[in-house]
């Protein structure tokens, strides 16, 4: 999970791990027909690797690879691994943990390592449901439903006393998810059939100096999902789709068989 400047110098926390499911998938073998199998959408096979062209607010540049390399314990879940590195960043890789459910894709957390030290571990409250399938167009479901908790729950760098009283605030954090159509989309690896999920989110925060609600709305992100394949193209948000804070190509991908 990264925390990204917008041109305003705000941070953004990218809670959906943007660009990491980006092939959290399983190919289908030869005989696997049923389009209910996650394979059919997630190859999360040992090995498999996305390299994305990324661009950011600022119109520079990178490239972000992302791998799947063996399992862990982490949380008291065996998790796979994906492994994400960026150009930009040498020496600093980002190793998020997941769960193919059968029927959902789950993150459980991440670690930040730097020239192979591990310098930060964050598990999440709940586990956070990216993808459920198979996906249909309409279809919605909450990746995460928090209520009542502290703020650095969901941003481990913030304070909890969001309005300065000296009182530790609370709030609610729910995001959802919803396919908004089927399409095609052409990204420099190739034109893929795709599912474009939106992700939103409603965060309430209650202030112990008033006692009043502050609630905030917004589209985080938009996902295209490209079945057998993983994501191939991502748009993130800052606070409304007019603040784009980076966009997520798929350049190349190379899946086991």
């Amino acid at each position: 999970m990264k925390i990204r400047r917008t041109p305003e110098g705000k941070t953004l926390l990218i809670l959906v791990f943007l660009i990491l499911l980006c092939g959290i998938v399983s190919c289908p073998s030869d005989d696997d027909d049923d389009d209910n199998n996650g394979s059919a959408y997630f190859p999360s096979q040992d090995g498999n690797q996305w390299i994305y062209q990324t661009t950011y607010y600022d119109d520079s540049t990178s490239e972000i690879t992302q791998k799947i390399s063996g399992t862990k314990n982490f949380a008291n879940v065996n998790c796979q691994i994906m492994i994400e590195t960026e150009t930009t960043e040498p020496g600093e890789e980002q190793r998020r943990y997941f769960v193919d459910s059968g029927s959902a894709i789950s993150i459980y957390g991440y670690e930040d390592y730097e020239n192979g030290t591990l310098v930060e571990t964050y598990i999440s409250p709940q586990p956070m449901k990216f993808f459920v399938y198979p996906l249909t167009v309409g279809q919605t479901w909450d990746v995460i439903n928090l209520t009542n908790v502290a703020p650095s729950t969901i941003w481990p760098d913030s304070t909890d006393d969001v309005d300065g009283d000296g009182t530790p605030d609370t709030m609610d954090f729910k995001m959802t998810a919803t396919v908004k159509e089927e399409a095609t989309v052409t990204v420099p690896a190739g034109s893929f059939n795709s599912f474009k999920i939106e992700y939103h989110n409603k965060m309430t925060i209650h202030m112990s100096s008033s006692g009043q609600d502050f609630v905030m709305e917004w589209i985080q992100q938009h996902s295209w999902m490209g079945p057998n394949i993983g994501i191939v193209q991502e748009i993130n948000y800052e606070d409304d789709e007019s603040e784009i804070v980076m966009t997520s190509k798929l350049k190349e991908y190379h899946l086991g068989n």
